[in-house]
């Protein structure tokens, strides 16, 4: 992975060396982040609630809203390839929503939303293929990205009560002590349209980023269990020429 890393910022600088066909541009945007967990590590999630708080209930897992930042660098060989490559601070976790009928035995009934936030910087490493003069680019390939910070927030309901909390959760590959793997690696197809302002570009996209490594520490020899983002985001980007 780290090797993955070297090689996508030396691919950055190399393509600023190429400066005269290269354009930059700060982008902003929305995911919707889905956390794709398997069966098995859903009922882990719920055992370990019951075993923690002695919750009983029923767990959904639903995808949250959250933001996209950063730059992108395109080098055009000409008018319809082009290479794209960037740093971007990409926001993705998920939600989980309880609806309990019990706590240790008793008739207690409530709801337990619990949603984690994982911030990753990316580096995505795409080919991008404009289709004729219409502006409308289709671009693939990978990106790879680091965690550099998770949290949880927790809010409970129930006995005409509530509570809150909040906390920074572990990053590493220990399944035992860390919530969150370091690294992930994920595909992109990438949709934009693109339109002339003055000499710049403005471009709004629609890109599909499926991770293709686990997000989620997993125990040794267990293929039942795994968790791999599901991101849709939507984009917008102004590309302003190098030279």
């Amino acid at each position: 992975m780290k090797n993955l890393l070297l090689l996508s910022l030396v691919t950055i600088f190399s393509l600023v060396s190429l400066a005269q066909e290269v354009k930059i541009a700060p982008i902003v945007g929305l995911n919707g982040s889905y956390p794709g967990l398997s069966k098995a590590t859903q009922n882990d999630y719920s055992n370990a609630l019951y075993q923690a708080a002695g919750i009983r209930g029923t767990t959904v897992f639903m995808p949250v809203i959250r933001a996209q930042t950063g730059a992108l660098l395109e080098y055009s060989p000409n008018d319809w390839l082009s290479f794209q490559t960037g740093l971007l601070m990409n926001l993705r976790g998920a939600k989980m929503v309880t609806k309990f009928s019990s706590v240790w035995g008793t008739s207690v009934t409530g709801k337990l939303s619990a949603k984690t936030n994982i911030t990753y910087l990316e580096i995505p490493l795409l080919v991008g293929v404009g289709l004729g003069k219409s502006g409308v680019k289709v671009r693939i390939g990978p990106s790879i990205g680091v965690a550099v910070s998770a949290k949880s927030f927790v809010l409970i309901t129930g006995g005409g009560e509530s509570d809150t909390n909040s906390e920074k959760l572990n990053i590493g590959n220990d399944p035992l002590v860390d919530t969150v793997k370091p690294f992930d690696v994920s595909a992109n197809l990438n949709i934009a349209k693109q339109w002339s302002v003055g000499e710049q570009i403005l471009e709004l996209s629609i890109n599909l980023q499926p991770s293709l490594s686990n997000w989620v520490p997993i125990p040794a020899n267990s293929s039942d269990y795994y968790g791999r983002h599901i991101t849709v985001g939507i984009r917008a980007a102004y590309f302003f020429a190098v030279k």
